[in-house]
């Protein structure tokens, strides 16, 4: 039961930061939206500072777990690449608001809050997905489907270019498809942006 009560406040959190920004949002707003009390609230989290991390974390650890759980069926590691990129854009467009906040700090520039537990947490779990994506691009690259860069190269391209296109998506206010970002981030990150040119021009 208990497990379940601080699952509910972390998934209305989550909501309620998205809509309102961390500032904005009230502990107030949460309790009544979770149907709980806000003393409740603090029986798990002490502050609205560290409920903020918590649901971040909780959305990544999301992402995460969803993209290694949907492609783990797959035994081609190119299916492997394409399945993940597609299966994060539309996790994220789901989560849209609060992974904007995330990319950009709103919170942790400020060192609000910011402990060094909670560092340590972002940290790891941010190594944990990117030696993911690194074992990925070495399986890749043993079938010859990538150049041999260094995994640890092609694993921050990769990231980069996802992270900056759902930034870009929210900055610009452009409504995409999640299906259409994925084939454009494939696109991008496997075959370039440059036009072949026929030879001689």
């Amino acid at each position: 039961m208990e497990k379940e009560t601080k699952l509910k406040i972390l998934r209305v959190a989550e909501e309620v930061f998205a809509e309102k920004g961390f500032h904005a949002a009230k502990m107030d707003d949460i309790a009544e939206r979770a149907g709980v009390a806000k003393g409740t609230i603090y029986l798990y989290f002490k502050s609205k500072e560290q409920l903020f991390f918590q649901t971040l974390e909780f959305m990544i650890v999301g992402m995460i777990e969803t993209v290694r759980n949907k492609t783990s069926t797959l035994s081609d590691p190119l299916a492997r690449l394409k399945e993940g990129i597609n299966v994060y854009f539309n996790y994220i467009t789901r989560h849209r608001q609060i992974f904007f906040m995330l990319l950009n700090e709103e919170i942790a520039s400020s060192g609000k809050g910011y402990s060094e537990k909670h560092k340590k947490k972002h940290i790891e779990l941010y190594r944990q997905s990117q030696e993911f994506i690194m074992r990925l691009m070495e399986e890749c690259i043993s079938a010859g489907y990538l150049k041999p860069i260094d995994p640890v190269w092609l694993s921050s391209a990769l990231s980069g270019l996802l992270q900056k296109m759902v930034v870009n998506s929210v900055v610009f206010n452009i409504d995409v498809e999640p299906d259409e970002m994925s084939s454009i981030a494939t696109e991008l990150f496997l075959n370039g942006a440059m036009l072949e040119k026929e030879e001689g021009q």
